[in-house]
């Protein structure tokens, strides 16, 4: 039996951008389904402990430790300046260097058979969605991804309503006070809803905003992100 596909995805950003890899993850899946893959994840822990938790990966490695943080440095001679585990693997792909800098020089020399290199974001006038932007700069170096087919439709009629109304930054939010006007149509309509609200939110509101709506709703504060991603699972909307 041939054995699976040793795939390692390098990748340092926040939440927003990590989830947006699952879309990549799967197409990676579809593409070597044949022999099947086994893939990590190099990322900050607490997002590959989860995306490993979820099933999307079969483990992951910190992009924080000594081992990965050494390969921002040009390597001074032949060998790499460190030789991490997840190095050794069939596809090294990387969103954290363009393929002609110090990070790569490293990945040139461990011991990874192929290396791939994208851009994570796309240009503000890039037409189509983030995800293809990941599959056409792959495809470009010879990985010919494809969009994998759509999860299963996804229902939880006894579930709770769940609202997020923040983010990392206010540019990309929705007004507040849209999202409470939401929650109270919602629950004089007989929709409790429950509110998620995390440290940005907390920060940015103060104590006295964030008190007085856990008077008013039921809410999760400060979750985990394995806890989190289990009660959107469960969710009616």
């Amino acid at each position: 039996m041939t054995p699976p596909t040793r795939i390692t995805l390098v990748h340092q950003a926040a939440l927003g951008d990590t989830v947006l890899l699952i879309p990549l993850l799967r197409s990676l899946r579809q593409y070597f389904q044949h022999d099947g893959c086994a893939l990590t994840l190099v990322s900050k822990a607490n997002l590959g402990q989860m995306l490993t938790m979820l099933g999307f990966v079969e483990n992951y490695a910190s992009a924080e430790d000594r081992e990965h943080t050494a390969w921002f440095a040009q390597p001074e001679g032949a060998e790499a300046n460190s030789s991490p585990g997840w190095a050794a693997c069939d596809v090294l792909i990387s969103a954290v260097s363009n393929g002609d800098d110090a990070w790569a020089a490293n990945a040139l020399r461990s011991a990874a058979k192929r290396r791939l290199f994208f851009n994570p974001r796309p240009p503000g006038d890039y037409p189509q969605h983030v995800t293809e932007f990941h599959r056409e700069q792959l495809r470009g170096q010879g990985l010919d991804l494809q969009p994998p087919p759509l999860p299963l439709a996804r229902s939880n009629p006894d579930g709770a309503i769940v609202i997020h109304p923040g983010s990392g930054g206010d540019a990309k939010c929705w007004p507040r006070e849209r999202f409470l006007s939401l929650a109270r149509r919602l629950k004089r309509l007989g929709y409790a809803p429950t509110l998620i609200l995390g440290e940005a939110e907390q920060e940015r509101w103060g104590n006295q905003v964030v008190d007085a709506l856990k008077e008013e709703f039921s809410w999760y504060l400060h979750m985990g992100l394995y806890e989190l991603a289990d009660r959107l699972l469960r969710a009616r909307v």
